[in-house]
């Protein structure tokens, strides 16, 4: 009898939570908000990466300043996206043709960048990664593209074979960064609603 109890309590449990309009964002379904990198007020380091064509393209930029210590004469170029507002940010998709690793950071205010992913490896075009971060700001930094042996060969040719300081690294080229919240419940759902759906669904993801 007790078995049944339990039984018949996990099932329960586990419709309520097949009806919750949250369960779409958290099997990567359907129930995504809209692109938020199209609204306007958005910038990022190449208009061309955010303008929702993908027959355009930009570069990443390499970052002046960088530590040549660590990095040598070619540091890791970088792309970043600048919101209006601060969003609670779940799903970041990448259309590269070239991109092979990379980090992704979140301005958590100031310019105080945070690591939220790293080492990450595209195996596909577009590329997929899923987060949890609320900021205005998205930053990827590309550590290797498919072009890198290439732009070292180039280099070592000018040099007439010489040794490179830290290894040579050739820009990303994106046709189009993408960024995702989760889709309100209803037509009607008010911002604290919204918020708090958005809080629950950030427990239940950080718990898995």
């Amino acid at each position: 009898m007790y078995r049944i109890l339990i039984a018949l309590s996990m099932g329960a449990m586990l419709v309520s939570f097949l009806g919750c309009g949250m369960f779409g964002a958290v099997v990567g379904t359907e129930n995504w908000s809209e692109n938020y990198a199209l609204q306007d007020g958005v910038t990022a380091t190449s208009p061309e990466m955010i303008d929702g064509d993908v027959k355009t393209s930009g570069q990443t930029t390499f970052p002046e300043g960088a530590d040549a210590l660590m990095y040598g004469s070619s540091p890791p170029s970088e792309a970043i996206v600048t919101l209006p507002q601060k969003m609670p940010i779940y799903r970041i998709v990448i259309n590269s043709p070239n991109l092979v690793t990379f980090d992704v950071f979140a301005d958590k205010g100031g310019n105080n960048w945070e690591k939220i992913k790293e080492n990450q490896k595209a195996t596909s075009n577009p590329i997929e990664v899923r987060v949890s971060t609320n900021t205005d700001k998205i930053r990827i930094r590309v550590k290797s593209t498919a072009d890198d042996a290439e732009v070292g060969r180039q280099s070592r040719a000018r040099n007439w074979g010489g040794r490179q300081s830290g290894r040579q690294r050739a820009p990303a080229t994106i046709h189009e960064i993408e960024l995702y919240g989760f889709a309100t419940s209803g037509a009607g759902a008010s911002s604290a609603e919204t918020k708090a759906a958005e809080e629950e669904e950030l427990d239940k993801l950080l718990t898995q």
